[in-house]
């Protein structure tokens, strides 16, 4: 099983700040049946140059890969990149994509209209071969069922997070964007263990108790790269 967002290298953003935080996150989403995670750093191209961003991120990647190795997961690399004016205008660095391939996972700005220029940016990703995967679609202010097809149509993918299987509001959004199979991917979007913890399991047995073990096993063979 794969977790397609997950804040799980230290030091780099605002998820674990060190590396025994970071084990004890693998060693959790272990336990919770995955064997796979996108290590899926914030990334804000107008805060950092790119290069420094790459350096610091490769760096703890290599190092928690090995402890990774030796728990039963497999690290994938990829950043959570923040769609910003600039960034809709140059080309995707594949650095940033899942395991530097094809899907790139994009957070929208927390805005509650979407502006023209952050949909054109995305058909340009798309353009140039690269499919934007919408991280946590249904946090956003501007969130709607209509913006999730637009979006779906232009060419993006959408994931979708375990801990929105906690709050009502969220859930009601996660399970009309399942039943209307928009949303591919599941991430647990975890940052440490206090207040963001993974709940990947959870909300895959919500799903086999509400759409079956059909659409469960559809979701858990789907993976971004």
């Amino acid at each position: 099983m794969t977790d397609t967002h997950a804040h799980i290298l230290y030091g780099i953003d605002d998820g674990p700040k060190t590396l025994g935080q970071s084990i004890e996150l693998l060693n959790e989403l272990y336990s919770q049946g995955v064997t796979e995670v996108v290590c899926s750093s914030h990334y804000y191209p107008e805060a950092e140059p790119l290069k420094n961003f790459l350096d610091r991120y490769n760096a703890k990647f290599n190092e928690l890969s090995i402890e990774a190795d030796k728990i039963g997961i497999k690290l994938i690399s990829g950043a959570e990149v923040f769609i910003s004016r600039l960034f809709a205008l140059e080309p995707v660095n594949r650095e940033l994509c899942i395991n530097k391939g094809d899907y790139i996972l994009i957070e929208l700005p927390y805005e509650h209209i979407i502006e023209p220029w952050v949909t054109e940016g995305l058909r340009k990703i798309v353009k140039h071969g690269i499919v934007p995967v919408i991280a946590h679609m249904e946090i956003y202010p501007a969130y709607t069922l209509e913006l999730a097809r637009e979006l779906v149509r232009i060419g993006c993918l959408l994931q979708i997070n375990a801990s929105s299987v906690k709050s009502f509001r969220m859930r009601d959004r996660i399970s009309k964007l399942i039943r209307d199979e928009l949303a591919t991917f599941i991430g647990s979007d975890t940052h440490n263990m206090l207040t963001r913890p993974p709940y990947i399991k959870k909300i895959y047995e919500w799903i086999t108790k509400k759409f079956g073990n059909g659409r469960r096993e559809e979701i858990i063979k789907s993976n971004p790269y």
